[in-house]
């Protein structure tokens, strides 16, 4: 086959070589006639990957033609698409499974179908007759056939039921008055060269749409499954950490879960000991406090002397001691066995440890045993209980 013409001389035209001459160079295309690799448009759901798109495209094109052929994705790169669709392809060439597997022997740059040779552009179509009257047609970037001369005018006017028309169709040479009459009834206009089409302001290039990725001696579907028998031996050390680093964290978790309900039953345990040994079935609010106050009450009870020193004697000292530290009191009891107890308004925290201080070096024992901000006022509310050093040693 002769090179197609090209609207500037300049460029070097591809060099294609039919099926069956002389062995080709490495610069050179070789052409297969396209009726043997015919084009088909399958239904394939975007989310279908690789092997799983391949299964249910020949699961599809056995319903369609009554047997299972051989294909090859068809993704060619669209204007404006720098990129093959390798991934999403909707099309495929079909063959014969022996035929195909043929073709891997052939030398060249590229083996392709014959209608992929054709210049095209977007929105246009061109048609291109042999000496044995057939015509290859290629119908925009995305597709194409090779067919007899009669069974052109079916196809176009298929294609062009099913699709969008081109702005207009490229004739190589002649194509017979069938396609002529087929284009004047849907008037769409016939350019006799590439100089017309780039008057409408369209430009057919010839192998510019990724044609030569649609090499018919490789597959790349089992490109893609071989990297991934490469890749896959890498995953399983992966999955494997990612599957101890799960088993660890969940282990860590129930640990965790173990510890805070064992802690839950520690202070369920507690509260109980204290509500029933300490607190006479009274409510539990500072377990500490409480126990020590009623172990402290027990000490006193057990250790005091037979010669205490009289409640006013020791209020009398204690008051000498709160009067000079300018302190506010506001209750005061007294309880045998237990000493004096004195509930004083100080202006902070710091005065009741002073306070404590100054009751001890006048021979007093004095417990600071409850303090806390005051609600109604500035300053600090603190409870002392006062005996004298000598009955706290007896």
């Amino acid at each position: 086959m002769s090179a197609a013409p090209t609207s500037r001389p300049s460029k070097a035209a591809p060099d294609f070589i039919l099926l069956g001459g002389p062995l080709a160079a490495s610069h050179q295309v070789v052409l297969v006639p396209g009726e043997m690799v015919p084009l088909y448009s399958l239904d394939l759901p975007a989310s279908l990957r690789s092997g799983i798109r391949e299964k249910v495209a020949r699961r599809q094109l056995a319903d369609r033609l009554g047997f299972a052929p051989a294909l090859r994705p068809f993704v060619p790169t669209i204007q404006g698409h720098p990129k093959a669709n390798t991934k999403n392809w909707t099309r495929v060439f079909t063959a014969d499974p022996a035929w195909l597997e043929s073709l891997s022997t052939l030398s060249g740059r590229a083996v392709l179908p014959d209608y992929l040779s054709l210049p095209t552009a977007t929105d246009l179509w061109t048609l291109a007759c042999t000496a044995e009257d057939r015509v290859q047609a290629r119908l925009g970037p995305s597709d194409g056939f090779s067919a007899h001369l009669t069974l052109t005018p079916l196809l176009l006017e298929q294609a062009l039921d099913s699709g969008p028309p081109p702005r207009a169709i490229l004739v190589m040479n002649e194509v017979g008055p069938a396609i002529r009459a087929l284009a004047e009834s849907r008037n769409i206009p016939i350019l006799e060269t590439l100089f017309d089409a780039e008057a409408l302001k369209i430009v057919p290039r010839v192998l510019a749409h990724g044609e030569l990725a649609c090499d018919l001696r490789k597959n790349p579907i089992a490109s893609q499954v071989q990297m991934a028998r490469r890749v896959l031996p890498w995953r399983w050390p992966l999955l494997a950490a990612a599957l101890a680093a799960a088993l660890w964290a969940a282990a860590q978790q129930i640990a965790i879960q173990r510890s805070e309900t064992h802690t839950q039953a520690l202070r369920a345990k507690t509260q109980e000991l204290v509500q029933q040994h300490f607190t006479q079935g009274g409510p539990v609010l500072d377990p500490r406090l409480q126990v020590s106050r009623v172990l402290a009450e027990l000490q006193r009870a057990n250790g005091s002397s037979t010669h205490q020193t009289s409640p006013l004697e020791l209020a009398r000292r204690a008051g000498a001691i709160i009067t000079a530290a300018d302190a506010k009191p506001e209750m005061l009891t007294y309880r045998e066995g237990q000493g004096l107890s004195v509930i004083l308004r100080l202006p902070d925290f710091a005065a009741a440890e002073r306070l404590a201080a100054a009751f001890a070096a006048e021979g007093l024992d004095a417990r600071l045993t409850e303090s806390g901000t005051a609600s109604d006022s500035d300053g600090v509310r603190a409870e002392f209980t006062i005996a004298t050093q000598a009955e706290d040693t007896e």
